[in-house]
């Protein structure tokens, strides 16, 4: 699906997205129609006709998509449901790369850490754990 837009000097504007080789969408932009040729996707990426943002959506089989809910849930100290394979990153720090489905969570000071889940292309899930 492309998105065509007419502007005032009479040039067709084109919404494009690009892609890395993921299927990450790394840019995004709405140009005149004459000049997406010269709009280069990254080394083994593409370039797709359409609105989208690398924060609800990424490309799947040439076609812009939305991406899905991260399936991981928080338990106690427990992460469940960690879709494989996912990082985890606590306080944006110490990121492990977790492939069993599980994380026991344990913090060696009292405080609230902001825990991420990431796993391309489900999106990203953040929790606060509170270690007291």
């Amino acid at each position: 699906m492309s998105d065509l837009m007419l502007v005032p000097n009479g040039e067709t504007m084109t919404a494009f997205v690009m892609a890395d080789a993921s299927g990450k969408i790394v840019g995004s932009g709405n140009i005149p129609a004459r000049m997406l040729s010269i709009q280069k996707p990254p080394v083994g990426g593409s370039r797709v006709l359409g609105n989208g943002t690398g924060k609800t959506h990424h490309i799947a089989d040439g076609v812009i998509t939305e991406r899905k809910n991260n399936t991981t849930t928080l338990s106690g100290m427990r992460l469940l449901s960690i879709p494989n394979p996912s990082t985890v990153t606590i306080d944006g720090e110490n990121a492990c790369v977790v492939t069993d489905g599980e994380v026991d969570l344990s913090f060696t000071q009292p405080g609230t850490y902001t825990v991420l889940v990431s796993s391309f292309p489900a999106l990203d899930a953040t929790f606060q754990v509170t270690q007291p």
